[in-house]
């Protein structure tokens, strides 16, 4: 606004003049468009933010007045989720979708400011929003159970198996280590913790224990650190380490003198503490006192005569 005063004289003696005063109002046209405080916002925000939750606020000012410098805002592209929103006047944006950081990482919204001039006038800005890991998803095992098996005579430290385990948060939220948590109450088994390998930690015995059902628990490094459970069965096979058992040390039997040969004197019992094939068929044979060869002992551990006696 300016004010103007204005004199009128005559060219009359003595001259005489009057005076008015002149007001001019410079009205505002609409010739400035919307100016972001930045050419590109960056924000980063974790995958758990909450719906709802202010993300950042997207500033843009105008050098004309009034109406021409009412500014509303939108999205023009990138949110065609709709992940986020942006509220039209005070261009504050805020999550409007659950987000997932293993689904996406980044956003890239472009933003438009337009002044409420006739006729309109619009900027356009960039936001990068950066999705940041929570750890929101536990270990889950390559397999729902293992299954393996190993001789009963394996030293310690052989390997048994592997299981694995894979997380799909990154970084230390992905990070995930090994334990035994149950079936192992002699502790004959270890696990390498960073590897998942479990192995031989003392010796075993088929005839003991043959079949041995470890837990096997996977945990992240998250905060609070998530895990998972698998069952692994770990079958003992055998090995030849126990040898035939008579039932008795020593036998005695009697015969008559006029038996005919071939008749039976006694049957051995054996018993083998180890499985097939380590056990059945067992071979007999005289080790001593069968020199004359009065006697003959079959493969099905029958003992009989094989020749006549005379007492």
């Amino acid at each position: 606004m300016h004010n103007v005063t204005v004199r009128a004289t005559d060219q009359g003696v003595p001259e005489l003049s009057s005076t008015a005063l002149v007001i001019v109002n410079i009205q505002d046209i609409n010739d400035n468009p919307p100016e972001f405080v930045t050419k590109y916002f960056t924000a980063s925000i974790p995958e758990e933010t909450r719906i709802g939750a202010e993300v950042i606020e997207i500033v843009a000012t105008s050098r004309d007045v009034g109406i021409n410098a009412e500014i509303t805002y939108s999205f023009i592209g990138g949110n065609e989720q709709k992940k986020f929103r942006v509220d039209n006047r005070t261009g504050i944006v805020s999550v409007a979708g659950e987000l997932d950081y293993e689904r996406a990482r980044d956003y890239f919204l472009t933003i438009q400011a337009v002044d409420g001039g006739e006729p309109p006038l619009s900027s356009l800005t960039t936001l990068n929003i950066t999705i940041t890991d929570s750890n929101d998803n536990p270990p889950q095992f390559t397999q729902t159970t293992y299954t393996a098996r190993i001789r009963e005579d394996a030293l310690v430290g052989d390997k048994i198996i592997q299981v694995k385990a894979t997380d799909l948060d990154s970084e230390e939220n992905g990070r995930v280590v090994y334990g035994i948590e149950k079936g192992d109450r002699l502790k004959q088994f270890a696990i390498e913790a960073e590897t998942g390998y479990i192995s031989v930690a003392s010796k075993l015995d088929r005839e003991s224990i043959s079949n041995y059902v470890l837990e096997i628990r996977a945990v992240d490094f998250g905060i609070p650190p998530l895990s998972s459970y698998v069952l692994v069965n770990v079958e003992i096979s055998d090995a030849n380490d126990n040898p035939p058992l008579f039932s008795e040390s020593n036998y005695t039997a009697f015969i008559h003198e006029d038996k005919s040969l071939g008749h039976v004197l006694l049957r051995f019992n054996i018993t083998d503490a180890d499985a097939a094939p380590n056990t059945v068929p067992y071979t007999f044979d005289f080790r001593s006192g069968n020199e004359g060869g009065v006697f003959r002992l079959e493969q099905d551990g029958i003992l009989r005569t094989a020749a006549r006696f005379n007492h």
